[in-house]
C-alpha cells in the first residue's frame, strides 16, 4: 500500500483539492484508492459523498475523531486491499505531532499558495517536517505543489526562487481554474472532466500522478537509503534560520520576503 501524506498547518491551501483530485486520477487508472480525512471539516469525505454511483470507487475513512498517536492510517482500512491511501491532514497540527502522519508516508505533498504570507509559512512548515516529521532533505519523498497558481506572476516567481534555495521542488502547478470549483460540485476530480473543458490542467496531474506512482513500495529501505544532512545547515544556507546548538534552533528569524529579495 502507497501512503501519501497531504500536509500543511495553515488552512485554505488547498489540500482537499489537490487530495480529490490526485485520488480521482488513481482510481481512473483501476487503482483501489482510499482517503483518511482526519480534517473535522470533512470536506473531502463530503466531495465522496456527492460523488457519482458510475465514477471509480474510492473509499472514505472518517478519521477526525481517531487518535492518530495510536493508530495508523494503514490499520484503518485493513482487509480492503487499497493500493493508495491519501491522508488529507488537518490545519495546525502541533509540530511534535508531524511525526505520526509523515513517518509511514512514501510521499508527502505540501500544497502552497503563491502568496507571502503562505510562503513564509511554508518554511516552517517545512523546517518542522525535517526536525519533527521524520523526513530528511536528501530523501524524494518530500514535494511542494503550488496551489491556485498563476505562471509568470510575481508571487509564483518567488514561491520558486525561494524553494529552489532549498533545493524542493514544485512537483506540479494547480492552476487558479475554475474547474476545480466545477468539478468538486460534482463529486469529480478534474481529471475525470470532460477533456476539452479540462485540457490545460491534465498536464499536471498526469505528471504529478506519475511522480507518485513511481514511488518504491519498502517505505523503510527508502527512508534509510541515504545518510542524513545537516537540518540546521539547511536551512542556514537558505536563509530560513539563525544559528543551531546540538542540532536544535535557538534563534528564528526568519523573514521569507527580506531573503527573497535578497537573492
Amino acid at each position: 500500500m502507497i501512503r501519501i501524506a497531504i500536509v500543511n498547518t495553515k488552512g485554505g491551501s488547498g489540500k482537499t483539492t489537490l487530495t480529490v483530485s490526485l485520488a480521482s486520477w488513481l482510481a481512473a487508472r483501476g487503482k483501489r484508492v482510499a482517503i483518511v480525512d482526519y480534517d473535522p471539516q470533512g470536506s473531502s469525505l463530503a466531495w465522496l459523498g456527492r460523488r457519482p454511483a458510475t465514477a471509480p470507487k474510492i473509499i472514505g475513512v472518517k478519521a477526525h475523531d481517531i487518535d492518530f498517536r495510536i493508530n495508523r492510517s494503514y490499520r484503518l482500512v485493513d482487509g480492503q486491499e487499497v493500493s493508495y491511501l491519501l491522508m488529507d491532514t488537518p490545519a495546525a497540527i502541533a509540530r511534535q505531532n508531524l511525526i505520526y502522519f509523515c513517518r509511514d508516508a512514501h510521499r508527502v505533498l505540501v500544497p502552497v499558495l503563491p502568496s507571502a504570507i503562505d510562503t513564509h509559512a511554508c518554511a516552517r512548515l517545512i523546517q518542522n517536517l525535517l526536525l519533527n516529521g521524520g523526513l530528511r532533505h536528501d530523501q524524494a519523498r518530500l514535494a511542494v505543489v503550488a496551489s491556485r497558481a498563476r505562471h509568470n506572476t510575481l508571487a509564483y516567481t518567488a514561491l520558486q526562487r525561494f524553494l529552489a534555495t532549498m533545493n524542493l521542488p514544485i512537483i506540479a502547478t494547480v492552476r487558479d481554474s475554475q474547474n476545480y470549483v466545477k468539478s468538486a460540485e460534482l463529486g469529480l476530480g478534474v481529471p475525470e472532466m470532460p477533456v476539452r473543458q479540462v485540457e490545460k490542467d491534465l498536464a499536471t496531474w498526469n505528471s504529478l500522478g506519475e511522480w507518485i506512482e513511481a514511488v518504491p513500495t519498502d517505505v523503510q529501505a527508502f527512508q534509510e537509503s541515504k545518510r542524513p544532512t545537516s537540518v540546521a545547515g539547511t536551512f542556514r544556507s537558505a536563509g530560513v534560520v539563525g544559528a543551531a546548538n546540538q542540532g536544535s534552533f535557538v534563534k528564528d528569524p526568519l523573514s521569507v520576503p527580506a531573503m527573497l529579495r535578497a537573492k
